[in-house]
């Protein structure tokens, strides 16, 4: 069955016994004594800060451009300046980022404006997957 997880069940018994409370606080005595985790707090004001740090090292990472190059890091550039961010979950899996970053780079090659390629891209994209792709199920139950 186990034991009651109701903190007011725990509050009546240690009111009830006064031994329990005094043993308790022996045991915390004797811990401090022997250095075991006494006060936390310096602990916890450790892990926050060494979780607050990895967040802002999460939020500042950029995206590390497939190769070194300069033309695929202007790509990368371009896309995010679009607004599309890849997927946290898969960073170069996403088909669509890929599509947009290759558009992008080929128009930094031939001159063009990658920031509108990419958009373009993006847009022809989404157009095909909220208009056409809905469809295709039906047709193949066809």
């Amino acid at each position: 069955m186990g034991k009651p997880k109701d903190p007011a069940y725990w509050r009546k018994y240690r009111a009830a016994h006064p031994s329990y409370r005094e043993r308790e606080r022996k045991r915390s005595a004797e811990r401090r004594a022997q250095g075991l985790r006494g006060d936390r707090s310096e602990e916890y004001r450790r892990r926050a800060a060494r979780e607050r740090e990895q967040r802002t090292l999460e939020a500042s990472l950029v995206v590390p451009p497939l190769s070194g190059h300069p033309i695929i890091a202007r790509a990368h550039e371009a896309v995010l300046q679009v607004g599309l961010r890849p997927s946290r979950m898969a960073v170069y899996l996403d088909p669509l980022y890929e599509e947009a970053v290759m558009s992008a780079a080929l128009a930094v090659i031939s001159g063009d404006d990658p920031v509108e390629a990419a958009r373009a891209t993006i847009r022809a994209e989404r157009s095909w997957r909220y208009r056409t792709a809905p469809l295709i199920p039906e047709l193949i139950e066809r």
